[in-house]
């Protein structure tokens, strides 16, 4: 995997939404900081200067904190790494954890997203399940 590249030289399968949440990337020996620039059914941009997406290990437990409106709620994902730019990294929720895809599904549910863009999480959960029926 390079390096670093330019977030223009992704190859995307599944359209993302816009979305920005506080996520925290723990590490042994630190926990830092970013915030999500879009999620999809698989995976999330996350923002980061470049010195600190090169210090991020190819494994890494992230927590997203959602507001419900009421508290923050937090989840704890299991992700990869997929894409290292210069400003910032994809993360690929792990094969088959559907602790993953609920907390994606929380995010769009506490953020509004569903209301306002049915026809992408429609798309979204109709190759998801084309995927799962493949695999």
């Amino acid at each position: 995997m390079p390096l670093l590249e330019r977030s223009g030289m992704e190859r995307r399968r599944h359209r993302r939404i816009p979305i920005t949440i506080r996520v925290d990337l723990v590490l042994p020996e630190e926990t830092l900081f970013g915030v999500s620039r879009d999620l999809c059914p698989r995976g999330l941009f996350i923002l980061l200067p470049a010195d600190v997406a090169r210090r991020v290990p190819d494994i890494v437990r992230i927590n997203v904190r959602i507001w419900t409106g009421q508290v923050h709620i937090s989840r704890q994902l299991r992700t990869r790494v997929v894409r290292r730019c210069t400003d910032g990294i994809a993360v690929q929720f792990q094969e088959n954890d559907l602790l993953a895809r609920a907390a994606a599904d929380e995010v769009l549910f506490y953020m509004g997203v569903e209301r306002y863009n049915r026809e992408v999480v429609s798309e979204w959960r109709d190759q998801v399940e084309a995927e799962d029926h493949v695999a």
